[in-house]
């Protein structure tokens, strides 16, 4: 079992003073109110519908979320709605769908509009269809391409879903490693019998016997060349989607789409909105009102724990917002992602407590000059932090893919926990990593703790290896249990150390190195 430092104790040690909570906290809300019940479950209720969370007199947004969640069809001359379910949150308020994604939406849209009749007016060429099968695939085709079209218009595009989708339609993989039954050979299409026989044209081509072999008249190659052309739209949508996807998801030299980006970054935003007062509920439910968070102090800082997340809370709710509809692409680089970066260094430095362990628990690092209450390093608290750091590093990590230029980005650091006492190897996984350039270091807030010697760079495939020698090091401070920032940064004939811009960072925890057990006597045999 590895040890926990002196001032550390597990997350649910801390708990048990409390009371049990039977129903959610929020603040201002009215307890046991009837009025105030039916106005929590009216505002749940909309949530649920329209996936979509309420923001004070936000027109827009609300506006946004209703149209997403409702489409207005004409059935027998009157409009009616249809109702689209959404699985989470989806802040549209800010961003649309633009770029690459707009462009192939638009493709998708006159090609499955062409397709569709095309597809139904298939007929089998065989003289021993299977009628129930061939009417299965042309179902099953017409569904994917109309949920390919679906999903090439959502604001919030799943890359993984059309990958899916394409792959199934052609057999044909859109990224290196991804399932698929082509060979490499994506575009080398002259004829039909050159689709995969796993992709499911391929298996209405087969069904209906849509080939040359059974093309006798005219007639059946005008049905033959309706195939074609139905195959060639998609391989062509599949070829402008594997052109399109790294620039779409965010990996471009240049960053993604500022629409298609400022869209998710609305959706995460309001995650961080959202989790703020969760955060407040939890608080409230170990006896620490704003008021009493008003005034226990942040070590090194003039905030307090309530100034921090009041100014978290109305970042994320408007004045992002405001920023990004007035400077548009430079506001997100320049204005928006820097203080994204800052909340978050100043959550995990002061709130966040709870961190994981070598053994897989989450312990609890308590504040050894104990400035704080018992009721800070509750589990509930602090899980309730962990969530809101973690929005707020996926939101940071989502502003900083709009660039004009290539920027360092931490995706992961593997192992994310160091033990004391070992040589580690950590491999950092991510995008703008130059061979010779950018160096690691283990950082604490306001010094620096131990710089690692780079074993090897592959700006390629993202990834930088470095190794950390945590046995002996002679630096002032030595490492102690706890916390650090894991940095990385450009090392250039007579920088300072440490180095005053940090590229990126990411949170890692250092613990002491297991402890070693005894060897066991060897039993006696004779006993």
């Amino acid at each position: 079992m590895n040890a926990k430092p002196p001032n550390c104790i597990d997350i649910a040690e801390g708990e048990s003073p409390f009371p049990v909570l039977t129903q959610e906290v929020r603040p201002g809300a009215t307890t046991g109110s009837a009025d105030g019940d039916l106005g929590r479950l009216a505002e749940q209720t909309i949530s649920d519908v329209l996936g979509w969370r309420a923001r004070g007199q936000d027109v827009e947004g609300f506006v946004a979320a209703l149209t997403g969640s409702f489409q207005l069809k004409r059935v027998e001359g009157h409009n009616e709605a249809v109702w689209t379910p959404r699985g989470h949150a989806v802040q549209a308020d800010l961003g649309q769908v633009t770029g690459g994604q707009a462009s192939l939406a638009a493709r998708a849209r006159t090609a499955v509009r062409d397709a569709l009749p095309l597809l139904d007016s298939l007929v089998p060429l065989r003289v021993d269809p299977d009628v129930q099968d061939a009417e299965a695939f042309r179902s099953l085709v017409r569904h994917e391409l109309e949920e390919l079209l679906r999903e090439l218009e959502s604001p919030i595009i799943r890359p993984e879903r059309v990958d899916n989708l394409l792959s199934l339609l052609t057999g044909l993989p859109s990224v290196a490693g991804s399932p698929g039954c082509g060979n490499g050979s994506e575009y080398a299409y002259t004829d039909a019998k050159s689709l995969p026989a796993g992709s499911h044209l391929a298996a209405l081509r087969e069904q209906f016997g849509l080939t040359g072999d059974n093309v006798n008249t005219i007639e059946e190659e005008r049905i033959q060349t309706s195939f074609l052309t139905l195959q060639d739209w998609v391989l062509s949508l599949h070829a402008s989607w594997k052109q399109q996807r790294p620039q779409i998801i965010g990996q471009g030299t240049t960053g993604g789409f500022l629409g298609t980006t400022l869209v998710l970054l609305s959706q995460e935003l309001a995650a961080v909105s959202g989790q703020v007062e969760s955060v407040w509920s939890a608080f409230d439910s170990v006896y620490l009102n704003a008021g009493e968070r008003q005034t226990i102090p942040l070590k090194d800082t003039s905030l307090t724990l309530e100034g921090l997340l009041r100014w978290i809370h109305e970042f994320a709710t408007h004045e992002a917002k405001k920023v990004i509809q007035s400077g548009g692409k430079d506001a997100v680089e320049m204005a928006v992602s820097p203080v994204l970066d800052q909340l978050s260094r100043l959550l995990l430095c002061h709130i966040l407590s709870a961190y994981p362990s070598g053994n897989g628990r989450i312990v609890v690092c308590m504040d050894p000059e104990g400035h704080k209450p018992p009721g800070f390093y509750s589990a509930r608290v602090q899980m309730a932090v962990l969530e809101l750091y973690q929005y707020l590093r996926q939101a940071r990590d989502t502003a900083r893919t709009v660039h004009r230029h290539i920027t360092v980005r931490i995706a992961n650091a593997k192992p994310n926990v160091l033990q004391l006492g070992r040589e580690e190897q950590l491999l950092l996984t991510g995008s703008g990593f130059l061979p010779g350039l950018h160096k690691v270091a283990i950082l604490e807030p306001g010094g620096d703790i131990l710089e690692g010697t780079p074993q090897s760079c592959d700006d390629s495939s993202g990834q930088l290896r470095v190794e950390f020698d945590l046995c002996k090091h002679n630096r002032e401070y030595p490492l102690t249990p706890g916390p650090y920032e894991l940095a990385v940064y450009e090392s250039r004939p007579g920088d300072s150390w440490p180095p005053v811009q940090v590229d990126d960072w990411i949170h890692v925890f250092v613990e002491k190195a297991a402890e070693k057990q005894p060897a066991k006597k060897a039993a006696n045999k004779d006993a």
